[in-house]
């Protein structure tokens, strides 16, 4: 956690699991705006050009966030598959 100008921001790496992940499949671009992301790394990609980039399993997205959009994200994640009520 890092707190700057009043607001505190985290830099997180989040990672897609599997193919039930959240994330799996989720246009880099979108996720970004949606959660006011600040990509910072993604090995192997070039994050100048976002567009059209989805992400799938094994990639790891460093980003930056403030905190409040960070547990926003963290609030839309489906739960796990054993976890959920049918």
């Amino acid at each position: 956690l890092l707190t700057a100008a009043g607001r505190t921001l985290v830099v997180v790496e989040l990672v897609v699991n599997d193919a039930e992940d959240f994330l799996n499949g989720r246009s880099l671009r979108a996720l970004t705006l949606d959660y006011s992301l600040l990509p910072v790394a993604l090995p192997g990609h070039d994050l100048a050009s976002p567009r059209g980039y989805r992400l799938k399993v094994g990639d790891k997205l460093t980003v930056v966030a403030e905190l409040p959009d960070y547990e926003r994200l963290l609030r839309v994640q489906h739960p796990p598959k054993a976890h959920c009520v049918k």
